[in-house]
């Protein structure tokens, strides 16, 4: 027989606050989002155009933010 694997507890909090700071988590999305942008805009191509390569870094940004920021689904998009 193998060894038994400890089990972890969740740890639930019932009366506290949670903060959380919003700068570092934001700054690590857009970057992430930045990143993955500049990389896909140019998977196909060694040099796409400034235009494709600001539309992949915005869609990649917005979807990246979109893992950590709740946006308000009747709000219309800019």
């Amino acid at each position: 027989m193998g060894k038994r694997r400890k089990r972890r507890r969740l740890h639930v909090v019932e009366h506290g606050t949670i903060r959380i700071r919003a700068y570092p988590v934001i700054e690590r999305a857009v970057n992430e989002g930045l990143s993955a942008g500049w990389r896909r805009a140019h998977k196909h191509t060694d040099t796409p155009t400034v235009e494709a390569i600001l539309e992949q870094l915005e869609r990649d940004v917005l979807a990246c933010l979109d893992g950590v920021v709740a946006f308000d689904p009747h709000e219309p998009a800019p």
